[in-house]
């Protein structure tokens, strides 16, 4: 089965591929994958070897809302 690499974080398989990792694809999928109008993988550079998963770390965000519409009129 040939390895592909995501372009962008989609479901296969019965689980979520997560964009810039190696997958494992069946053959009938492959062409459907890479070929499609917003094609979702390309096919792994031979000779590569998988690196180990890293470690998600949530880090919380700032968000500031700051819209015109939001703002108070001033007088």
């Amino acid at each position: 089965m040939p390895k592909l690499v995501a372009l962008e974080r989609f479901y296969y398989n019965g689980r979520n591929v997560e964009m810039d990792e190696t997958f494992v694809a069946e053959e009938k999928d492959v062409a459907l994958l890479t070929h499609a109008v917003k094609p979702m993988a390309k096919e792994a550079p031979r000779g590569e070897i998988d690196p180990p998963p890293e470690p998600e770390i949530d880090e919380p965000r700032k968000r500031s809302y700051k819209r015109k519409d939001m703002k108070a009129e001033e007088d």
